[in-house]
């Protein structure tokens, strides 16, 4: 098997604090002059851009369940092909947010798409790629909500927000029930806590899966 770097996602409900705890991750690298790169799902490419606006787009509303699968995972691939595997065989950590996870939360344990089948597509997309960690921000949806509200960020008009908070609330239980089922893949992390707090954690997390690969001096 080909060595590759270190693959690192970043899953949640949005306002988790993912993006935050992402940019922190990264300075922390820079400082420690760590070749690295952070991307994002739907997205990271020309192509994947496209699609996102496509995905996010509030007047695409009536996108069926597997036309929305089939364009989270064509953005996928490319993302695979064009970035993210060329950068992990080059000795570059990779950091996104958001990967395959997110697929079976949403289309599959939400949408109701058959997960046998989001597997073998998903498996198709990403030519068998599985992240080395995966960081699960849990916060409830009463909380990300209100983050959302107040985040100066934040567009209320993107089409997922349109969602009711049970439909939030399931994507959060798909998480945590992916998180149980891969105990050792997944850091679930309490999103409540104080950013710097999860921020160490993360950190301390990132060295010990690094060192694990021999790179880290």
């Amino acid at each position: 098997m080909t060595k590759r770097s270190l693959f690192i996602s970043f899953e949640g409900i949005d306002g988790c604090g993912k993006s935050t705890q992402i940019e922190h991750a990264s300075r922390f690298l820079e400082a420690k002059k760590i070749d690295h790169i952070v991307t994002q799902e739907p997205g990271g490419t020309l192509l994947g851009s496209h699609i996102r606006k496509i995905l996010l787009d509030p007047s695409f509303d009536m996108i069926a369940p597997r036309t929305e699968l089939f364009l989270f995972l064509a953005s996928r691939a490319q993302h695979v092909d064009e970035v993210v595997m060329p950068a992990l065989l080059n000795n570059k950590i990779v950091i996104t947010d958001r990967f395959s996870d997110s697929t079976f939360a949403y289309q599959a344990c939400v949408r109701g798409i058959s997960k046998s089948q989001v597997a073998t597509l998903n498996a198709f997309a990403t030519d068998g790629l599985i992240p080395d960690i995966t960081f699960l921000i849990d916060l409830p949806v009463s909380d990300s909500m209100e983050r959302l509200k107040q985040s100066p960020k934040h567009k209320s008009e993107l089409r997922f927000d349109s969602e009711s908070m049970a439909f939030h609330q399931k994507v959060r239980d798909a998480f945590l029930s992916l998180a149980t089922a891969e105990k050792k893949r997944f850091i679930v992390i309490d999103g409540t806590q104080k950013k710097e707090v999860i921020s160490k954690i993360i950190i301390t997390h990132i060295l010990t899966a690094y060192k694990s690969h021999g790179r880290f001096a």
